[in-house]
């Protein structure tokens, strides 16, 4: 080996001053042709001290992934390449290619029409998804959403990807940008993204769940099982049993289904209903309304069935705003955490606020209502503006302004809900939410609402309120109130 090719030579781990010298090697001669050409360095490739800290930090970050895996890594590759001529941005978008093809080759192996059940309730344009191809069609956020809901993301991986996303959105290749990655930045993005979704396996619980779903779909369940079956379910979090609920019911609909289906379906519905939220009943409820709104006779008279049966036709709904309306701000939510959400929204919130009665928010739909609307307010803090969709603010202050006690109250209890606080550590939205609650204290004389709005107003970490005992303390005091 003659010493020009000793010192291109990359070993896991070496001194700085090696690192410095290859990677000079590697990169005078690129920045000398495009320098030639008359085009731009500056802030387009990487130092080679940010580049030196990527790979100092590189065989740390890929210590957890087995070497068959990194064998068949075409994107590890890739990652490297691009980080070693200083396009962090690439290197990036790289990964992010990566990480979602992984979690869609999971979803895949898991229960991919178990997984669409769930994307539907994330927002409604999903529905009519069926193989693995219709994947690419599902935002990359709605996807994460998805599995957090499924319990395959944790709160954390889901916050840890989401954020990923955000800077992939913003400080990749995929978009223009003015972000800056540095080298251990870029190599800590690598090391979750391995961690919380390339060598992702879903938990003994999220397998449980999933080996339910199939029975439901292939067996006839003995009638003796079904008290242990729902024994089960109801030490489930509320959240995966609302979604584990409104699956099955979606496939209790569904034409294709076959009466051993339904039967397994309205057994164990009519165990549970009782411990789902009242949210999720009126949410079923409102598809008798959708359905018969749509000329669906035979579906119709399914949801008639199975309110009766599980004892809940309180919940019927004979009109489909309910349904119509739940449909458009999961869209709307989807949107908002899409790109050029600043440009996209107002449809949206135009065909939400046309669709709204006059007289009050339906309280079907309250949570879901309070939940999109404030988050679209608060904005997501990017842009050089407040970071919200300017055009669409009109129409969400004028949405808020029909809020009562009891939307304040839902307002309140959202901060527990890591979608709606994803972004809250921004200054724009903090500012954000804190006039938004100054809004709403003029909107109420309830104690303990005030005192609620107050809390959130002064923290200096509104994302993590749920942590504060003053929060928690009037969290109890209004959950527990007749608001």
């Amino acid at each position: 080996m003659n010493d020009k090719m000793r010192e291109m030579t990359l070993v896991p781990k070496i001194d700085d001053g090696n690192v410095i010298t290859t990677l000079e090697t590697i990169s005078k001669p690129l920045e000398t042709f495009v320098k030639e050409n008359n085009l731009p360095t500056t802030n387009v490739l990487a130092t080679n001290e940010e580049k030196v800290k990527l790979f100092n930090n590189f065989a740390s970050s890929i210590e957890t992934l087995p070497k068959e895996i990194r064998q068949e890594s075409d994107y590890l590759t890739k990652f490297i390449v691009a980080g070693a001529v200083g396009l962090f941005d690439g290197a990036l978008n790289y990964l992010w290619d990566e990480i979602i093809r992984t979690l869609r080759n999971k979803i895949v192996s898991y229960d991919l029409k178990y997984f669409y059940s769930i994307a539907e309730q994330v927002n409604s344009q999903y529905k009519k998804l069926e193989d693995e191809s219709d994947l690419q069609y599902i935002s990359d956020h709605d996807l994460l959403q998805s599995l957090n809901r499924m319990k395959i993301l944790d709160n954390y991986a889901f916050t840890t990807l989401s954020n990923m996303n955000y800077m992939r959105n913003h400080a990749s290749a995929a978009h223009p940008n003015v972000n800056e990655l540095t080298g251990i930045k870029l190599a800590s993005l690598l090391e979750d993204g391995i961690k919380y979704a390339i060598t992702l396996e879903p938990d003994a619980s999220s397998i449980a769940i999933k080996q339910l779903f199939d029975n439901i779909r292939t067996k006839e369940i003995p009638e003796e099982d079904f008290d242990e079956i729902c024994k089960d379910l109801s030490k489930i979090p509320e959240e995966r049993l609302d979604d584990f609920v409104v699956s099955i019911f979606g496939l209790y609909c569904d034409q294709k289904s076959d009466d051993t289906i339904r039967k397994n379906i309205l057994e164990i519905s009519k165990r549970i209903w009782d411990i789902i939220t009242e949210n999720t009943k009126y949410k079923i409820g409102s598809k008798y309304g959708y359905y018969r709104n749509n000329a669906s006779v035979e579906q119709k008279e399914l949801v008639n069935y199975y309110l009766e049966t599980v004892g809940g036709l309180k919940y019927k709904d004979n009109d489909s705003i309910v349904a119509d309306l739940l449909d458009k701000l999961s869209q709307l939510k989807s949107v908002h955490f899409q790109m050029n959400n600043f440009y996209n929204e107002y449809a949206y919130a135009r065909d939400i606020e046309a669709s709204l009665p006059k007289a009050s928010i339906p309280s079907t739909i309250r949570n879901d209502f309070v939940k999109t609307i404030c988050l679209c307010y608060a904005g997501n803090g990017n842009g050089y503006k407040e970071g919200v969709d300017e055009d669409a603010v009109v129409l969400y202050e004028k949405m808020i302004d029909k809020f009562t006690n009891s939307e304040i109250k839902a307002f309140i209890l959202l901060f527990r809900d890591t979608e709606f606080v994803i972004d809250f550590e921004k200054t724009k939205v903090k500012k954000r939410i804190k006039n938004l609650c100054e809004k709403l204290k003029e909107k109420t004389s309830n104690n303990d609402l005030l005192e609620g709005l107050e809390i959130i107003q002064n923290s200096s970490n509104i994302k993590n309120i749920s942590l504060q005992s003053d929060y928690t303390r009037v969290e109890d005091k209004i959950n527990k109130s007749n608001i």
